[in-house]
């Protein structure tokens, strides 16, 4: 019994060993891709693609509790004329 429990041990540990071994593999190659012309490139596309999830949840409430529950909050962009009205109504508070 002594012997097994020693066997699983050894075993537990080399396979700890090995996977942390591969982890750091992975780490180091996704950073050589966050740093590379893909990288950025991936990162420009990735916003443009959630600024279009999000235009498309201004009409779609699925896609708007999507986006809400991976913590992206959608608001209608404010007509020009809000903005403007915004914009006097701050400035006519103002001292």
């Amino acid at each position: 019994m002594g012997v097994a429990c020693v066997a699983t041990s050894v075993s537990l540990l080399l396979v700890a060993r090995t996977n942390q071994h591969r982890q750091n593999q992975l780490q180091q190659r996704q950073q050589a891709l966050s740093n590379s012309v893909l990288g950025q490139q991936g990162q420009q596309i990735s916003g443009s693609v959630l600024q279009d999830m999000a235009n498309a949840a201004l009409s779609n409430p699925d896609m708007q509790k999507l986006l809400l529950k991976h913590g992206y909050r959608v608001e209608a962009p404010q007509t020009p004329a809000a903005a403007a009205l915004e914009d006097s109504e701050s400035s006519t508070n103002s001292p």
